[in-house]
């Protein structure tokens, strides 16, 4: 056997659970961190306000750390404006987007303000000609994350339909979309990844025998703490 493809499914890292958190002061930005987002597709987030603070979303990507090539997000969700706010977006990233920063604009108001991710999702590998395959998902013991993680198969997905002898399947389109369904052994039992415990670190191997759907990809709920969660995979034919 030979290594035919590996790369990262996802690395995800924030500095607070609530990467933006606080009461609002006048009309003063309050920014998130830079959160890394390196192989990740898209992040839902649920943005609260306080029912007397009028707060306008924006975001930016960035490809370093510091953010200092910064642009604002291409193609961002509609995010809620207003105040009283209890809303979910889904931000989608760019390509080659590694890190992202949600930012807070108070108009009026000093209330509370939050923004929480829910559901991490990774950018899709393509293993059309896997025969075995290994997957990590890994969390340090000095993260204090809690969440759950999830590795998903899918049979069309299509990036490109000339891409590795794919064209045989439809282009995918907001009529005929990817499908995506937990992942699941030859005997189709689910692969489960364990709940990550707070503080508590995790390093999970999953190892895949032939596989014979077109492409995986994984995702983490978070549900408390922050830190770095990651998932890596190293395919063979």
């Amino acid at each position: 056997m030979s290594r035919l493809l590996a790369g990262v499914l996802l690395d995800f890292q924030a500095a607070a659970f609530a990467v933006v958190s606080g009461n609002a002061s006048g009309v003063t930005p309050m920014p998130s961190g830079w959160i890394k987002v390196d192989g990740v597709d898209s992040v839902a987030f649920t943005l609260t306000t306080a029912s007397a603070t009028n707060v306008t979303w924006t975001a930016k990507t960035a490809t370093v750390a510091d953010g200092r090539d910064s642009v604002p997000l291409v193609n961002p969700p509609t995010f809620p404006t207003g105040t009283n706010q209890n809303a979910s977006v889904v931000v989608t990233l760019p390509s080659g987007a590694k890190y992202l920063q949600l930012v807070a604009t108070p108009s009026a108001g000093s209330g509370a303000v939050a923004a929480t991710p829910t559901m991490v999702t990774g950018k899709p590998a393509v293993i059309p000609y896997s025969k075995d395959c290994g997957i990590l998902f890994d969390c340090p013991a000095s993260a204090t994350l809690a969440g759950q993680g999830y590795l998903d198969f899918s049979a069309n997905y299509n990036p490109a339909p000339k891409d590795l002898g794919l064209g045989t399947l439809p282009k995918n389109t907001v009529a005929d979309p990817e499908l995506w369904f937990p992942a699941t052994d030859v005997t189709d039992t689910a692969y489960t990844v364990p709940a990550l415990v707070a503080s508590t670190g995790q390093t999970i191997p999953i190892r895949l025998g032939r596989v014979p759907f077109v492409a995986m990809r994984a995702r983490f709920a978070p549900s408390a703490g922050f830190g770095r969660y990651r998932a890596t995979y190293n395919a063979k034919a």
